[in-house]
């Protein structure tokens, strides 16, 4: 039954873990506004799809499907250990 319903719904399990930095679904204000918090939360604790995230010592418990995953790309490139250079050319 469960096999069935995962495959009909497609149903997946969550990529965030543990450590991981995530954006946090707001209400939109406006037509303008962003589907996701600008301020990045730490993953502190996972049970299931209920994850605890903090932020300046203030937690928050949300569940998986209103959390977005926030890469950043420098630091997903130091942990890769990968340097990135940047050249620029200046014409005067």
């Amino acid at each position: 039954m469960k096999i069935y319903y995962d495959k009909q719904f497609n149903v997946n399990e969550s990529s965030i873990n543990i450590g991981d930095y995530v954006l946090l679904q707001q209400k939109p204000q406006n037509k303008l506004s962003t589907k996701f918090n600008t301020k990045s939360y730490k993953v502190v604790s996972k049970k299931g799809s209920c994850v605890i995230i903090e932020k300046d010592g203030i937690t928050k418990m949300r569940n998986t499907c209103h959390l977005k995953k926030y890469l950043n790309l420098h630091q997903t490139l130091m942990e890769e250990g990968i340097t990135l250079m940047i050249i620029t050319r200046f014409r005067f």
